[in-house]
């Protein structure tokens, strides 16, 4: 299971695209595409290595009204099919797409 303290970050590899509210993602090394609606575009937004789980619960909540708990289960969901797609990485650490690519 994902950590909240952790800090989830969009694979600089992946193709994103907004349709209207939804978002579409292209995995080009597979061939696939995935989309997400408009609460998953947000999340994605939010995927930039700089916020904890727990964090973009508490904005999501904010956001949508939602109930914290719920949104956390779905949260972590969420980020737990992204990142078994590949789409996303998670680090125990703030992380920005720079030091990424600044590492390899």
């Amino acid at each position: 299971m994902i950590a909240l303290d952790s800090y989830p970050i969009q694979r600089s590899d992946i193709l994103s695209k907004r349709l209207g509210e939804e978002m579409i993602f292209v995995l080009a090394d597979k061939h696939q595409a995935k989309v997400v609606n408009e609460s998953g575009a947000f999340i994605w937004s939010m995927l930039d290595g700089s916020h904890r789980v727990d964090e973009i619960a508490q904005k999501i909540t904010a956001e949508y009204e939602g109930d914290y708990e719920q949104i956390i289960i779905d949260l972590v969901d969420f980020l737990e099919q992204m990142l078994a797609k590949e789409i996303i990485m998670i680090s125990d650490r703030p992380l920005t797409l720079a030091n990424l690519s600044g590492s390899a």
